[in-house]
């Protein structure tokens, strides 16, 4: 294992490079709007540019722990994508819990009076749509390889507390793609405030799973794919007044997975719970 002498090196070559390049284009579409749209075409999810934006932060993550340890550094973080053995029963889990909170915000809506969309799908086409948004789903596996791959460990190593580290992975992540939210061509008809909380409480429940699972992505990435269907087929409209269910959702989520996981880990050191950055790389075992 290489040794580090100044592990914040990284976080600000990560963040700079993050930032950089979408703050940057974003801002350029700004100061020059009419030869950038020439150029490169409207900012809408679509343009080109706006994929390398959203797939930027799992380059920057891939080259945090190549400048870590060389190849071996990089190797050894895509050999934590391989579940356990013991971690398989995480994936029905997970698959189970993220489908009925898809649910459980359709059946608020409707009990507190907020606008639905008709159900026009059937189970095989939401489950054709669901498979197809893997590819569909800008930055995706860019954005959990970069915040929840590289940020979320180097949080832990920093803060050695898994609720501060959430906080701040949340935090950081929303910040990421606020200039998306400056440009209407964006197509966000949600709440950036309201999409920063649920960003936090999302990474806070998230946490819980990948610390038991040391780490691993594959189950970071299935739980972010499946809540991402949800207004693809149809269950609820993403606008602010469904963000609010979905944050109110994820806080009952958090509080039960904290009181669980609190129990489960007492007396425990933050070193034996948290998959700090680098050191969850070699104990994966």
């Amino acid at each position: 294992m290489a040794e580090t002498a100044k592990p914040r090196k990284y976080l600000l070559i990560f963040l700079c490079i993050c930032f950089g390049v979408c703050w940057g284009i974003c801002l350029l579409y700004g100061l020059m709007s009419d030869t950038m749209t020439k150029t490169f075409g409207e900012l809408t999810l679509s343009n080109p540019l706006v994929h390398i934006i959203m797939n930027i932060p799992a380059f920057a993550a891939l080259l945090m722990y190549f400048l870590y340890d060389g190849k071996k550094g990089l190797l050894d973080f895509l050999k934590t994508l391989v579940p356990r053995k013991k971690d398989l029963k995480w994936i029905p889990i997970v698959i189970v819990g993220m489908v009925l909170y898809l649910i459980c915000v359709r059946l608020v809506c409707i009990a507190v009076g907020i606008e639905v969309p008709e159900l026009e799908y059937s189970l095989p086409q939401m489950l054709k749509i669901f498979l197809v948004n893997f590819i569909g789903e800008t930055g995706m596996i860019g954005q959990v390889f970069g915040w929840f791959g590289f940020l979320l460990p180097y949080m832990y190593a920093k803060t050695k507390k898994g609720v501060a580290a959430g906080i701040w992975t949340g935090f950081i992540f929303s910040m990421f793609l606020m200039p998306g939210y400056v440009f209407s061509s964006f197509e966000a008809a949600t709440s950036f405030p309201f999409y920063m909380i649920q960003n936090i409480m999302f990474t806070l429940c998230a946490t819980f799973i990948l610390n038991e699972v040391k780490g691993n992505l594959l189950f970071m990435l299935l739980a972010f794919w499946i809540a991402a269907t949800g207004s693809k087929v149809n269950l609820y409209y993403f606008v602010p007044s469904v963000q609010i269910i979905q944050i109110a959702l994820f806080a009952v989520l958090f509080v039960i997975l904290y009181f669980i996981f609190k129990k489960k880990n007492a007396g425990k050191q933050p070193e034996e719970v948290l998959q700090m950055f680098p050191k969850f790389l070699y104990q994966n075992g």
